[in-house]
Parts: structure tokens; sequence; C-alpha cells
């Protein structure tokens, strides 16, 4: 379904960037209807386009990627847009839960931090094994966040991505400049030049 509708996207715009955004932008609206105040068109290109419209619609089942639990947009986005992806190893849950997770305290919810977010698999597996958990990712491919953003609307997954630098900016939880930058999480597009800057090392 999903390479099918990128395919006819693609025979409308001619460029594989632009029309893998525009899927994106259209699963993810669909999803998170908030999510269409952000973005800077109104999907003009499909209202104005009927025969796109209804090819989409003929095609496009918003049920079945619910019912799926899988990062489908993510392999679409490695097979489609290879030269951006970066590819994730999920043997990595583990080591990744250890590292990032902050121990539970009588009162607090476990917090689990992927540093290299992409498309959000890793924090789906992490959503699925702890449900509980309070997810926070970072990544600096900022398309691949949304792919990340879009499968959280999806599957109606709580948490918070941000388009941010690991090697630069402060993602502390402990820091007024870490919580400073995490208001900026959510965003479809970049807020990295607001953010706040790591601590040097003394």
């Amino acid at each position: 379904m999903l390479e099918r509708m990128y395919d006819i996207l693609n025979e409308k715009f001619e460029n594989p960037v632009k029309s893998w955004d525009s899927l994106v932008e259209f699963i993810a609206v669909d999803h998170r209807a908030d999510l269409l105040y952000q973005l800077e068109h109104k999907f003009e290109w499909l209202h104005e386009d009927r025969n796109l419209t209804e090819k989409l619609s003929r095609i496009y089942d918003a049920e079945l990627l619910r019912t799926e639990y899988h990062d489908c947009l993510g392999d679409l986005y490695r097979s489609k847009l290879a030269s951006e992806a970066v590819e994730q190893d999920e043997g990595q849950l583990e080591l990744a839960l250890q590292r990032w997770t902050q121990p539970s305290q009588e009162g607090k919810r476990i917090a689990v931090l992927d540093p290299e977010a992409g498309t959000g698999r890793l924090l789906m597996t992490v959503h699925k094994k702890l449900p509980e958990a309070v997810l926070f990712g970072i990544d600096y491919n900022l398309r691949a966040l949304r792919v990340a953003m879009t499968n959280f609307a999806i599957h109606n997954i709580q948490g918070f991505l941000l388009h941010a630098d690991k090697t630069k900016h402060d993602m502390s939880l402990d820091t007024p400049e870490g919580q400073y930058n995490w208001k900026y999480a959510n965003k479809w597009y970049s807020r990295m030049d607001k953010l706040k800057p790591a601590p040097k090392p003394h």
C-alpha cells in the first residue's frame, strides 16, 4: 500500500524527496489532525487534483497501518531514500535500555532516551516492552524523525521527539538547559537554532 502510494505521488511530482515528504505528511495528519497547523501548506496539491485524490483514496487504508505494529514507513524510507537513511540495529535494545533508562524511583515513571532515534523503530520496541515508559528520542536527520513522529501518531504512542545534534545540544532531563530544549520536541519543522548547547567538559 505505502509503496504504491509513493509511486503515485512520484508520478505526479517526479521528485523522490517531494513525493516522500508528501506521503509522510499525508499519513501523519490523517492520524494526528493537529499537525496540520504546523505545516506550511494545507495539501493544495491534493485538493486541486481530483484524479490524484481518487487514486490515493482507493489504496489508502489507515486501519491497516494501525493493525500492523511495525516500522513500515521506515522500511520504505530506507528503500526509497537509501542515501539518507540510517540503519538501526534492533539488537541494541537491551544495551539502549541499560544505558539510557533512568532507574525507576517511587512516584516516578521510567524515562527512556534514544540518542539516535531515526525512524523510531527502537522506541516502538521499547513501548511494546515497557508501555509505561516515557519515551524521548533525538536525531540529526529531520526527515527520519518525521517518520518517527508519524509512527507515534499511527500507533498512538506518547513521547518526545526532538531534532537535535547529540554532540552539541543539552539533552539532559535534569538541567534547566536540557528541559528548555525538550520544549521544542514534536515540531514538524526544525527548531535546532533555538536549542541550548551541551555544557562544556571541565
